[in-house]
């Protein structure tokens, strides 16, 4: 609580010449409540705000790009919102490009449609987790591993939402 001083009137000499009284908001504005009203509205829509801000950030669409070891046509693209992969041939070399996810096991998903074209995974991922994107070439052996240039691959460790 503050102090406040108040000056003596005119009229009255038998008083002391200066006198302490509390401080009171209700001294300042014709309501006192009012300022309490006030405070209390900008203290709630101050915490709103925080609290909207902190939870947007889980659905933040984030776009992470991986590109293969130069020298080999391929890049990845993860997009956070809804889980998408790209896959993108982007070299005519007469390899395919593959794009590469680790969530505790690798997938393999490949765009054997030439270059300049992409392929598109609508993928399903935990939320909020590390996973490692990578891009690299390879040559179709009949099976999603077999014909992997594994010297092209290039890998960045990006989070899900």
């Amino acid at each position: 609580m503050g102090v406040r001083i108040v000056m003596p009137s005119n009229r009255s000499s038998s008083r002391a010449p200066f006198r302490a009284e509390p401080f009171r908001w209700s001294s300042i504005c014709a309501k006192g409540k009012k300022m309490r009203k006030i405070m209390r509205a900008v203290l709630t829509g101050g915490v709103a705000a925080g609290i909207a801000l902190t939870s947007t950030a889980a659905y933040a669409n984030t776009t992470y790009t991986v590109y293969a070891a130069p020298g080999c046509g391929a890049k990845s693209v993860f997009k956070t919102y809804g889980d998408h992969l790209y896959i993108s041939d982007i070299e005519a070399d007469g390899h395919s490009a593959v794009g590469v996810i680790e969530n505790g096991t690798k997938y393999f998903y490949w765009n054997s449609n030439g270059n300049g074209t992409t392929r598109h995974v609508d993928l399903d991922l935990p939320e909020n987790r590390a996973i490692a994107l990578g891009a690299m070439t390879g040559d179709w052996h009949g099976t999603p591993t077999g014909g992997l240039d594994f010297s092209c691959l290039s890998t960045q460790t990006v989070m899900t939402s």
